[in-house]
Order: structure tokens, then sequence, then C-alpha cells
């Protein structure tokens, strides 16, 4: 579960870099920037985050950053619902943390993971929005 955490962090802070770097283009929209975002981080995938988690790809849809990945191990002793509401809850609990998490969300930007076994099953998704951290987004 820590290595989880920190592959976890490690995405949250890849998106939060690229964001950043981008907003140096200041006439683009947040949906074009989402778009750079995307693209950059697609060039590094399909990326292991840790033991459990693979990220295949990363797109954007309008003001939402989406990321599909591949659960590698789910434990024996968790069903998908348990697993996804602790990653769900270990997520957000990052983001909040994150200075540079706080700037995608006052732009608007909502985040959605979406999880499939690495049987190809679906495991599940869930998504984060500025309203979930308490962030007033500028619209």
């Amino acid at each position: 579960m820590k290595k989880s955490i920190i592959g976890i962090v490690f995405i949250i802070v890849a998106f939060a870099m690229a964001y950043r770097l981008l907003g140096i283009f200041r006439g683009s929209s947040v949906e074009t920037r989402l778009e750079k975002v995307a693209a950059m981080l697609n060039k590094k995938c399909p990326m292991v985050e840790d033991k459990l988690i693979r990220v295949e790809t990363v797109v954007s849809e309008g003001r939402t950053l989406v990321r599909h990945c591949t659960a590698l191990e789910i434990p024996k002793e968790k069903g998908n619902a348990q697993w996804l509401e602790e990653t769900k809850k270990m997520v957000t609990s990052r983001i909040r943390a994150s200075d540079d998490m706080q700037l995608l969300l006052k732009a608007g930007v909502s985040l959605k993971y979406t999880y499939e076994a690495e049987s190809g099953g679906n495991v599940g998704e869930f998504k984060i929005t500025p309203a979930d951290i308490g962030v007033t987004a500028k619209k």
C-alpha cells in the first residue's frame, strides 16, 4: 500500500508540473492546456506507478483530465469496490495536500481515474472535482 501511495503521488506531481509548465501560454484555454498536458504525459505511457497500478493513457475531456489505468494486483482479501474506495481516499488526500494540484482544481479541472484489471475486467472509476476538495473553481 505504501508503494501505491508513492506511485499515486508521482502521477499527481507529474500532472501538476506539466500543467504549471503549460501555464505560460496565457492565451490558451484550460481545455487547450489540458490537451497539451495529456499529450506530454502520454509520451511516458505506459507508466508503472508501483507494483499495483500502471497508467496506460491520459486524455483530456473538456475540463477533465482522465487517467486510464490497469490495476496489476488487487489483494485477494479486498474486492474491487473496497480497493477502489481505498484508492480514491488516498488520491483525494494527496490532492488536498498538493499546492500544485490546487492550481488545477482552481482552474475548474476535474480528475477522473478509470481502472481495468490486468485480466481485462472492469474494476471501476472515480472522479474528483474541485467541490470534492473544497476548492472554488474559476469559471
